[in-house]
């Protein structure tokens, strides 16, 4: 997502929606929360959950379905195997 704010502040809008194509929504989330107390509870819950579902639904199309330039799912290159893998020599 921090890529899709930089390609945002350089006006490139397509790049920005490639790279995360929600990028715009945390700042709408937070100001939800900090209107909570002003906002019905039913509909601030309904917001919420709405939005946190909608980032898992992409989050999981990019991982399994997409197309892998962007979101690449390989466990073995993550922080952790890397630290055991060293620590194993």
């Amino acid at each position: 997502m921090s890529r899709a704010w930089i390609a945002l502040l350089h006006f490139n809008i397509h790049e920005a929606f490639m790279y995360h194509p929600l990028f715009f929504l945390p700042p709408v989330v937070v100001i939800f929360m900090l209107l909570k107390s002003k906002i019905n509870i039913k509909f601030y819950k309904i917001f919420m959950f709405t939005m946190a579902g909608a980032f898992v639904i992409v989050y999981l199309y990019r991982m399994f379905i997409g197309t892998g330039d962007i979101v690449v799912f390989e466990p073995q290159n993550n922080i952790l195997f890397r630290i055991i893998r060293k620590l194993n020599l």
